[in-house]
């Protein structure tokens, strides 16, 4: 488990997750990278370890979804929507035949 020092603080310190959740999303979005600290703060209650492969180094966000579907569900991260496809334009003009 990662624990920054807060010199601020003296002598107190917070396991990485929850320093990490407390920073402006800037800081998380340079951490995380934009699409990984979209799911951190859509999720606050998963366990940050969880953001972590085995052998070290975070997991991409497919691995993610394999790990856990449930943050890419309803009070997850939801996908982005497929645009629609555009209806196509009527041919000719009624009365044409």
């Amino acid at each position: 488990m990662l624990i920054p020092r807060r010199d601020n603080e003296g002598t107190k310190h917070k396991p990485y997750g929850e320093w990490l959740r407390d920073q402006p999303e800037a800081v998380q979005d340079d951490v995380l990278g934009k699409a990984r600290a979209d799911v951190f703060r859509a999720n606050p209650d998963f366990d940050f370890a969880g953001y972590f492969k085995e052998g070290g180094g975070y997991k991409s966000i497919g691995e993610l979804r394999q790990f856990d579907e449930r943050l890419f569900g309803e009070g997850g991260v939801k996908s982005p929507a497929k645009p629609k496809a555009k209806p196509e334009a009527p041919q000719g003009t009624p009365g044409d035949a």
